[in-house]
């Protein structure tokens, strides 16, 4: 193969590889993907083992990803959910254990067994999160609530 060829086969994957990760498009929610699972990693705030998928959070900010083991500490981090430039914050939909954007999903606030002991759990169905709020004797809130920058309006 020439050396033209194989930089163009470089550009090519480069490019192939920006497109799978969102990274083609210009900012915004679709910049970055969320990270498939931090299940196995250490929570950025309180340091131990993410271990349970139906409580994950993860914040991306300048490819860079912070792992948490529970909503409580993602919620530490007072990061916002998605302004222009900043992190990116996801959380686990507790009934798939997969992380979804912060901003489409419901958080229950119940008698709910998560790592930190807070009881928050997050849904994207809303229904879902009204019937388990009910079952547990608990609250919904959308997530973008929970996770406005101090001062805001809540």
């Amino acid at each position: 193969m020439t050396s033209a060829a194989r930089r163009g086969a470089s550009a090519a994957l480069l490019l192939a590889v920006a497109a799978a990760a969102g990274g083609a498009g210009c900012g915004g929610r679709d910049r970055f993907a969320a990270p498939a699972t931090v299940v196995g990693e250490t929570c950025a705030s309180c340091g131990m083992e993410v271990r349970n998928p139906r409580y994950m959070a993860a914040s991306v900010a300048a490819g860079r990803v912070r792992p948490y083991d529970s909503i409580e500490c993602a919620m530490k981090e007072a990061a916002p959910v998605a302004p222009r430039g900043h992190r990116i914050l996801y959380l686990a939909d507790y009934a798939t254990g997969t992380l979804h954007h912060a901003d489409s999903l419901w958080v229950v606030r119940a008698k709910i067994p998560s790592p930190m002991g807070a009881g928050l759990a997050a849904f994207l169905d809303r229904a879902e999160a009204e019937r388990v709020a009910a079952a547990r004797e608990g609250t919904v809130s959308p997530a973008s609530v929970l996770f406005a920058p101090a001062g805001a309006a809540r």
